[in-house]
């Protein structure tokens, strides 16, 4: 899923357009999965999440900022 939410945002940088339907499901897939876990198994995937959770801010400010690029021609 980072590796998927890293290109996503390479090519927003470039200002490509992206189709993100059903991303977000995937994401709440996830998320779900490791709430089923039991506590100690979650927490060893604690450094994941904390990654994945920043590569979607990432690619949140690159959507916003192509958005204001786009705006500005």
């Amino acid at each position: 899923m980072v590796a998927i939410l890293r290109l996503a945002r390479a090519l927003a940088e470039r200002g490509k357009d992206l189709d993100l339907a059903g991303l977000d499901q995937q994401v709440g897939r996830l998320c779900a999965g490791v709430l089923d876990l039991p506590p100690a198994e979650g927490r060893t995937l604690r450094a994941d999440l904390f990654a994945l959770r920043q590569e979607i801010e990432l690619l949140s400010q690159a959507l916003r900022n192509q958005a204001l690029s786009g705006d500005a021609q």
